[in-house]
């Protein structure tokens, strides 16, 4: 075996390699475990987020699940926040609160066409069951 190589043409040729691919499980954990290092600091800001969704990504890990994970560390953490509220989810306390032009105007929007087709069916009837 010769020991005479030169160095500098192995360390191109590593550099050249690209990284051995993790396994689906350890790039899950790698991952996990990198943004529980981040987030010892606090609740992530929305850059230290996206950076490492895009090292997930990196890792073979699509942008879907690396969202899921980061906040499944921080829920585990108790760092949570509460997530964004649609207009129609109350702050106070979760519940889905109906605004006041819709209370009845969706609802009545919703059963006048099938009410109308049953009266008009059940009126059918009737005269056909009359004659």
């Amino acid at each position: 075996m010769r020991d005479d190589a030169p160095k500098e043409t192995a360390e191109r040729h590593l550099a050249d390699t690209p990284p051995p691919r993790l396994d689906r499980a350890t790039s899950r954990r790698l991952f996990r475990e990198m943004t529980k290092m981040q987030i010892e600091d606090g609740p992530l800001p929305w850059s230290q987020r996206r950076d490492l969704v895009r090292f997930a990504r990196r890792l073979g890990i699509d942008t879907f699940e690396a969202k899921l994970i980061v906040r499944a560390v921080e829920y585990e953490c108790g760092l949570a926040a509460p997530a964004a509220l649609d207009d129609r989810e109350s702050p106070a306390d979760g519940r889905l609160v109906m605004p006041a032009d819709e209370s009845l105007g969706g609802l009545a929007n919703a059963l006048i066409p099938p009410v109308a087709i049953l009266v008009v069916i059940m009126l059918a009837w009737a005269a056909m069951s009359a004659v």
